[in-house]
């Protein structure tokens, strides 16, 4: 991820002006700064000074330059990080209004066998207090959406393949399905370098059958119900939800 540089104005401002920068361009150059470092606040992303000023270099921007040039560079890769969670809030927003009690309650219980089960990994129930551990543990919020998204996705195919076609919840999880094959169109988009090697490792898991551990017996609502929990936990702050 692009961060910005360690870098105020101050430090380069005789420097500048020696070389015959007017004042306001370093004044200018300070504006880009604040708004860079506040983005930094916000995003809470790791720093990687050396990346940009490398890529300043190879566009052959002049020593002077290159503060303002690294700033620009930041600031168009939060934008563009922006735009992209800002779809990601798009798509989760329609998957929380098909996720109500009511729909779960209808499609996933009344429509299934008493006490009916699904086998699924032990890395597939993923509970609020799994994602509070992980908070704990400094794993970034990027990656635990990650893996919400990767456990979910799992969980709703595993629910519709013991389905047949005529059930009356197949078609109600075929749409969970296509919204987070959407959403996975949106997460392709990160690297996988990017990610916490703890959720790498998660995730790893979860699509090898060997490498998972210990099957477990639980209700589709049940598995839903969590879904849903952590996915409020996850989102509703970047994506600006009303806490009602």
């Amino acid at each position: 991820m692009l961060c910005p540089p360690n870098w105020d104005g101050q430090s380069d401002r005789r420097g500048s002006l020696a070389l015959g920068f007017p004042a306001g361009f370093v004044s200018g150059v300070r504006v880009v700064n604040v708004i860079v470092n506040r983005s930094y606040r916000r995003s809470q992303c790791s720093y990687s000074h050396v990346g940009l000023d490398l890529l300043c270099s190879l566009l052959d921007t002049s020593f002077a330059m290159r503060p303002l040039c690294t700033s620009l560079i930041y600031v168009l890769a939060v934008l563009g990080l922006e735009a992209v969670m800002q779809k990601e809030c798009e798509i989760v927003g329609i998957l929380q209004d098909k996720l109500k009690y009511k729909e779960r309650l209808q499609y996933m219980k009344y429509y299934f066998p008493l006490n009916y089960t699904v086998t699924v990994q032990y890395e597939e129930v993923l509970r609020t207090s799994n994602v509070s551990r992980l908070r704990d543990e400094a794993i970034t919020e990027p990656s635990l959406r990650y893996l919400w998204f990767h456990v979910s996705s799992q969980v709703v195919l595993k629910i519709r393949d013991v389905l047949p076609e005529q059930h009356p919840s197949w078609s109600y999880t075929q749409e969970l399905c296509d919204l987070l094959e959407g959403l996975g169109a949106e997460y392709e988009k990160y690297k996988q370098g990017d990610m916490d090697i703890v959720v790498a490792d998660l995730v790893k898991r979860i699509h090898d059958a060997e490498a998972g551990s210990n099957r477990k017996p639980v209700r589709p609502k049940a598995l839903l119900d969590n879904c849903v929990k952590v996915m409020r936990m996850l989102y509703s702050t970047p994506c600006k939800w009303d806490s009602a």
